[in-house]
């Protein structure tokens, strides 16, 4: 069974076993659809309706409608000098109006991730967690990240405080 853990910074290293869903980004959507770019780096609807379908053909569902789902109103005529400010545009528009992309894009890495992950690093924080919970991984905190892994041994202490908080949460379930 696999857990994930919601880091505040990834580890220098990354173990084997262990996978990486990254923060949030549609670059490579962006590029793909750079036939589209008006002049000016001002952000049309029609170039917008392109990068939002190369989006949802990746993440979402074919049922997904892009048309219907996304209004795109309040990012057209927005002016940015680079793709990773367009980025930050998208990102802005689906916190606003479809924040289902989310679960999409970590559905997306999680179904792709490599086969016998332990441990899955989900940097996109609150962005997309449900798909997390939908495919059975279980939460854990950074700092029992190491003894997980098997790095480190807990001490007799700490499983006895664990046991213990464990036998307390299922007497509080219980009474419920």
């Amino acid at each position: 069974m696999s857990v994930f853990v919601c880091p505040s910074q990834l580890p220098e290293q990354i173990d084997k076993g262990c996978y990486v869903v990254p923060q949030v980004s549609f670059i490579e959507e962006i590029e793909k659809c750079r036939s589209k770019q008006p002049r000016g780096n001002i952000v049309s609807r029609y170039h917008l309706r392109e990068i939002i379908a190369a989006i949802a053909s990746k993440y979402m569902s074919p049922e997904f409608d892009t048309l219907m789902e996304v209004n795109i109103s309040n990012a057209v005529g927005k002016i940015y000098n680079s793709d990773e400010e367009l980025n930050d545009i998208l990102i802005d528009l689906f916190d606003r109006v479809c924040p289902k992309i989310y679960d999409g894009y970590a559905m997306w890495y999680l179904k792709n991730r490599p086969l016998g992950t332990k441990l899955v690093y989900f940097m996109p924080g609150k962005r997309g967690n449900m798909a997390l919970y939908q495919l059975g991984l279980q939460p854990i905190a950074p700092k029992d990240v190491d003894t997980y892994l098997g790095k480190k041994k807990e001490s007799k202490e700490e499983t006895k405080s664990a046991k213990k908080t464990a036998k307390n949460s299922n007497d509080i379930q219980q009474e419920v």
